[in-house]
């Protein structure tokens, strides 16, 4: 579908879906990206792990994604939203967050580090995201790119604002990018925000024959589904979602210019201090 676009857009890519057995297997090319962030997949095989252990190591994931030019890669990581209810324990899943994320960058050599984005994960607390950052730091680990993991199903957007908020706090030059952002959620912390990725523009025409259009006066979109006795194709349905995203993410962007020019303008309106040179 993507190939069918006018234009090339960024695009995670999940491993998990690449994973065949015991190898990687791409079959098509991927010649519609102007970006390639390639995830490592749990989502795709989460209820196959085995001891939380990934189905293939750092060294292959790593080659996996060097073999189709990725310019990003995100370090494994165990997703804490999914696994922790199935029993592993917040620490636990933090400690072998950062131990694979260490053991992929001392793999990946000094010409691929830049590519490597470190994961952050916690559960159902802000500082749990903070605790994995600072084991990070004591790992001697430095980033110009973090992700952050486990908010695609957090229902508590003020979880998901307190979340972004601390992070964005301690890591205030450094380019944010949230997995499986709602769109909800991204109306409250796109500012904070750097990048994201999300599926709905998939999930709402395959699911429910619906088009997304963002309605900018009310900052919401609205779910329109084709009328009874005229189905419109798939395809068509889900190009006209990623416009209307495109069109929430640049509505949101000029919101942040516009306040960022107001501000400016006030300071430079301000009357000068007492005893300031004009």
């Amino acid at each position: 579908m993507l190939r069918s676009l006018p234009y090339e857009i960024p695009y995670l890519l999940s491993a998990g879906h690449y994973w065949k057995t015991k190898m990687f297997k791409l079959t098509q090319k991927i010649d519609f990206a102007s970006e390639i962030f390639v995830d490592s997949g749990a989502q795709q095989f989460f209820r196959k792990f085995k001891g939380f252990l990934y189905p293939y190591t750092t060294i292959e994931y790593v080659a996996f994604a060097n073999s189709i030019e990725a310019n990003l890669i995100a370090t494994l990581d165990l997703p804490l939203d999914i696994l922790t209810p199935r029993g592993l324990s917040v620490h636990k899943g933090i400690e072998r967050t950062v131990d694979y994320g260490v053991e992929m960058i001392e793999s990946v050599g000094k010409e691929n580090r830049n590519k490597v984005v470190p994961v952050l994960q916690g559960f159902d607390d802000a500082t749990q995201w903070l605790e994995c950052l600072d084991l990070y730091r004591s790992q001697g680990i430095k980033s110009e790119n973090w992700g952050i993991g486990s908010l695609c199903m957090a229902r508590s957007s003020r979880l998901v604002r307190n979340v972004v908020t601390e992070i964005r706090r301690e890591l205030a030059d450094a380019h944010i990018h949230i997995f499986g952002l709602s769109l909800d959620s991204l109306r409250e912390v796109h500012e904070d925000v750097d990048s994201f990725d999300t599926s709905v523009w998939v999930y709402w025409a395959k699911m429910d024959g619906a088009v997304l259009v963002w309605d900018s006066l009310e900052q919401r979109f609205v779910h329109l589904q084709a009328r009874d006795g005229k189905r419109y194709d798939t395809l068509s349905l889900m190009r006209m979602n990623i416009k209307s995203i495109e069109d929430m993410v640049d509505d949101l962007n000029s919101q942040i210019w516009k306040r960022k020019i107001n501000s400016e303008k006030k300071e430079l309106e301000k009357p000068p201090t007492q005893g300031s040179k004009s």
